[in-house]
Parts: C-alpha cells; structure tokens; sequence
C-alpha cells in the first residue's frame, strides 16, 4: 500500500509537520487586506463627511424654528450664528430666554460660511416672521457642502 502524499518523506522533515505559512503567503494576504481597506475607506470618509454635513444643517434648521416659536412667545426673538465657531443662540426681545443651542465647528468638525460679516443675526418679530435681507449659510466638511438659504420672512429652505 502507498502511504498518503503528506506522509511521504522528503529528506529529514515530513510534509506532515510543516505547519505555518510562508512569507510570500503573508505579504499576499496583507497587500490584499490593505486594497479592500483601502476601497472601503474612502467612501466611508465621504459618508461621514455627508452625514457630519447635513446634521449641521438640521441642526441650524431647528434653531431657526426655535427662535420662531420663542418669538411667538415672547414678542420677537434673534437666533445669532458665528461663523468662526458656528456658535448658535437664541435671545429674545425681552430678555427672557438667552440659550445657546451649540457650537456647530466641535459638535460636527465642519466650516461655516456666512459672508463677509463672519457672523448672522436672524431677526422675528412677534408673528414669528423673519425680518432680514436674504441670507445663506455654506457648510462645508471635506469635499460636501451643503446649506441653507433664508428668505426675507426667514423661511429656511436647505439645499
């Protein structure tokens, strides 16, 4: 009877007791781990970046709501937003209610843009009717730039 293939002997060492693998097997396998990685990584940051984008946007969009419903409530209402920080605060007129709803640059680690000015005050009146000029907000975080545009009543619409 022929002995099984692993049990043949080559010189001093038998196939059996060859455990392990070889370096040429390992840089294969880890060049291949590092191209899938590398594939998934990429669209994994811009998915972040997509997300950490239009949070910021919500979260700008219910500031302006708040500030709405607080104007209603306490005769008119500001909601201030800097742009160095993406500081957001809600004053009303009669000096009630002052909150801080976030800092929008550390909660998300996103770049706003507001103009010239570096900073927006949003005003409404006792309706809750936005009283200012035209105005958009740019957020931006890595290649995504989303944003929302204020009409004169102080509409928001994002985009």
């Amino acid at each position: 009877m022929v002995p099984p293939r692993f049990l043949r002997h080559h010189g001093s060492m038998t196939l059996a007791s060859r455990s392990g693998y070889t370096l040429l097997e390992l840089l294969c396998g880890l060049t291949l781990l590092a191209v899938l990685l590398g594939m998934v990584s990429l669209p994994a940051a811009y998915a972040g970046d997509v997300l950490a984008a239009r949070a910021a946007r919500s979260a700008i969009m219910a500031a302006a709501a708040a500030t709405r419903a607080v104007a209603v409530q306490h005769g008119g209402a500001d909601l201030y937003l800097d742009a160095a920080d993406g500081a957001l605060a809600v004053t009303s007129r009669d000096g009630l209610v002052a909150d801080t709803l976030g800092r929008l640059v550390r909660d998300y680690h996103v770049s706003i843009e507001l103009g010239e000015a570096g900073h927006a005050t949003l005003r409404f009146d006792a309706l809750g009717i936005g009283r200012l000029a035209n105005r958009t907000v740019r957020i931006n975080r890595g290649r995504v730039s989303a944003g929302v545009t204020f009409s004169a009543y102080g509409r928001a619409r994002p985009w």
